[in-house]
């Protein structure tokens, strides 16, 4: 109930939304009506590098053949907001423009499984960056 006054929505989407996050790992049950962001361990971290590794490369290999000249721009536009934002110390503005970099990559792939098991990796990782 509390999520759901935070977002300002109703129970029933904030209930569907945190129950998928725990399916998906992003959330872990910690007891009645306790939900909490589960401990990042340096193994765990170790796993999920090499994983997203993996993935991101081929993401990345299939993006090549589908790239535009739009693609390419928006591809520097963005490296240039993470560029400014570590030059004025804005992180949060940082990871988003990092997140967004990528993801364009991503689903330039044209794998659309592959970006969604992707997407699952970097929910994992959140807290790594955001703790």
């Amino acid at each position: 109930r509390s999520v759901a006054q935070v977002l300002e929505v109703s129970t029933t989407p904030a209930r569907d939304a945190i129950t998928r996050l725990i399916g998906e790992g992003g959330l872990i049950n910690a007891g009645p009506k306790t939900v909490i962001v589960p401990y990042l361990s340096l193994p765990d971290l170790d796993e999920l590098t090499a994983i997203r590794l993996s993935l991101e490369g081929l993401a990345a290999e299939q993006a090549t053949n589908h790239m535009t000249e739009s693609d390419i721009h928006e591809l520097e536009t963005l490296q240039e907001r993470i560029n400014r934002g570590l030059d004025e110390a804005r992180y949060t503005d940082v990871l988003d423009a990092n997140k967004d970099f990528h993801f364009l990559i991503y689903r330039r792939s044209g794998m659309r499984r592959l970006v969604t098991i992707i997407e699952s990796l970097w929910l994992r990782m959140g807290p790594a960056f955001n703790g």
